[in-house]
């Protein structure tokens, strides 16, 4: 379905994504580890996200299919963010201390 300007199409039977969670800006030699590791992350929540950006300058941005809208869902994402202690600040300091 298009809005009314064609800037917004949903698509059928597709988990939500939720955009603009992760955007990083990471040095560009190291872009390569991150989203490695990154993926592996994802893989490791049985999460899916299309990645984009401008890689050759460290700018990377996600769409993950977060589930944002059940309580299992929620305590997913809560144990991947963890507060300071998640996942995502372990792959943070492992790319870059």
């Amino acid at each position: 379905m298009f809005s009314q300007d064609s800037s917004n199409v949903t698509i059928a039977n597709v988990n939500d994504t939720w955009e603009g969670w992760e955007d990083s800006a990471v040095p560009p030699e190291k872009v390569g580890g991150y989203l490695r590791d990154l993926c592996k992350l994802y893989e490791k929540y049985e999460y899916r996200s299309a990645l984009y950006g401008h890689f050759g300058r460290g700018c990377i941005h996600c769409r993950v299919n977060f589930d944002l809208m059940s309580e299992p869902g929620i305590r997913k994402w809560r144990s991947l963010h963890g507060r300071g202690n998640g996942s995502c600040h372990q792959l943070w300091r492992l790319n870059f201390g």
